[in-house]
């Protein structure tokens, strides 16, 4: 997760470790990933309406039915908190 972004707001990113390169423990435990196997979620400011949300109050990892989600509760710093579930389907 990465916040306070002047210009982006809050991102989510996802890493691919299948092709991480690994220094002296199992992967994903001590293996450094290239940039290119990092990948955004969604979109920057996780809103699709235009506002970029830049403060992330609260996060959490929820399994329903057998798929874990994240759920993340967000907002812009002046309008209405907004939240956002996203999962590696």
């Amino acid at each position: 997760i990465g916040f306070d972004n002047a210009t982006y707001g809050a991102n989510l990113w996802r890493v691919d470790f299948n092709n991480a390169t690994s220094y002296g423990g199992p992967i994903p435990s001590g293996s450094v990933p290239a940039e290119s196997d990092f990948s955004l979620v969604g979109n920057f400011g996780l809103d699709t309406s235009g506002s970029t949300n830049s403060r992330i109050f609260w996060h959490a990892t929820i399994d329903d039915a057998g798929t874990p989600y994240l759920w993340v509760v967000a907002r812009d710093g002046t309008g209405a908190l907004n939240v956002y579930r996203t999962n590696n389907n």
